[in-house]
Formats: C-alpha cells, structure tokens, sequence
C-alpha cells in the first residue's frame, strides 16, 4: 500500500472538514457576492418610489434596515444623476440593491452581513488601494464626532505618505457635524486600530448612526480625493 498517498488523501479530507465545519471567514481584500448574504439579507424590503436617483433609493433601503450599511466607491462622472420610479415589494436586501442598481449598470454591489459596498465594475485603482490601505493608529478628539474622526483619519502618516506618492489632496466637504451622532466619551484619544480605511470609515457610521459613505476622485485632473457621508 501506498502510505503517502493515504496520508495526503486523509489529509485533504481533514482539512475539508475543517473549512465546512468553521465557516467560512471574510478576508480583507476579498469581497464575497451579493449572492451570499449576511443576516440583513433576511429583512423583507418594500419600495413605492418616483423620480429618484440611484443612491437616493439606496438610502431608502438602508432606513428599512437598522443595522445596514453603505460604503460606495464612485464612479467617473454623475451616476446619480439618474432619475427613474421603482415600485418592489417584500424582496431581500440583495433582491432590492439588485433592482435598484440595474439602473446603473456601471456598478457591482457586496452585501456581507450588515455592509453593503457598491463599488463600479471597473475600480480605479487609487481609490482601491486607498480604501485597502491600513492604518495603525487614529486620534479621537474631544469633539468626537464622524465628520472630526474623519478628519483626524486624513491626517494619519500612512494616508499622508499615500496622497503624496501620488500626487494627490484631500478635499474637505464636511462641514460641521450634526447633533446626536457624538461617540462614547471612552473613544477619545489616540487608539492603536491596525484596520483598513474601509473598515475605519465603515466602524465611523455604526458609532455617528449615519447609513453611508462615498469616496470619488474630483477637481482638476481628479487629483482630489473626496469623502462624504
């Protein structure tokens, strides 16, 4: 008998069963499909709406679900600039963006679990690997709020050394924040997170209660980096 061959053969099994009976896990850098929902997916969603853009409907989907999530990456141009009536009823999440975003072929969407991220088919890369980028450490100010955390966020060395690689700036849009979305006291301070931007501006919506993000490239040349909430 060949024993090598038993073992390696053993060996798969093993770690076959080890993959079915984990789960699976989510890493960074891979974004499952729509086609496997999280635990949002099993809110029923219903829509009557009239001359809406893309996004606007989008939001929409968020407020019938408390825990969902948006981040968008946007494409070139004004997509949103669309306008069309939709009217679905009792359909899932990823059911619901699907229908909503037939409206923008451009995009791709993920759902994975309470985040949605719609992103365009073809991604440009400084934005990608913006989003991809880790950070070490992010300071909470005393006026601890999303538009002060995403300032604080801006200024870490890892964004600054990206932005200058390439020759780019970061556009500020924020204005000021809105009462209510305050963090808890506890989170001021300089935090070490070792988390991507994706994650660190996805983590500012749960703690401000805001539903979603969008990052685009604008100004002259698309050299400026923009982020809204």
């Amino acid at each position: 008998m060949n024993f090598k061959l038993v073992f390696s053969s053993i060996s798969l099994t093993l770690f076959v069963i080890s993959l079915i009976t984990t789960g699976s896990t989510f890493v960074y850098g891979f974004r499952p499909s729509i086609s496997n929902p999280g635990s949002s997916d099993e809110k029923k969603i219903s829509l009557n709406l009239e001359n809406v853009t893309v996004f606007g409907a989008v939001r929409e989907i968020l407020d019938q679900n408390n825990s969902l999530m948006a981040g968008v990456e946007m494409a070139p141009g004004n997509p949103d600039s669309i306008r069309f009536d939709v009217k679905l009823s009792n359909l899932t999440v990823s059911e619901a963006l699907r229908v909503v975003l037939s409206n923008a072929p451009t995009y791709d969407c993920d759902l994975q679990g309470d985040r949605v991220l719609i992103v365009p088919k073809e991604r440009d890369p400084g934005l990608s690997e913006l989003l991809d980028l880790r950070i070490s450490k992010i300071s909470y100010p005393k006026e601890n709020s999303s538009v002060a955390v995403l300032r604080e966020l801006m200024k870490t060395p890892e964004i600054n050394l990206f932005l200058n690689s390439r020759d780019l700036a970061y556009s500020d849009w924020l204005g000021i924040p809105s009462k209510g979305e305050l963090f808890p006291a506890s989170r001021t301070g300089s935090l070490a997170i070792d988390k991507s931007v994706e994650d660190i501006l996805f983590e500012i919506l749960l703690e401000s209660g805001r539903k979603m993000w969008q990052i685009s490239f604008s100004g002259p040349k698309s050299k400026h980096v923009v982020i809204k909430f």
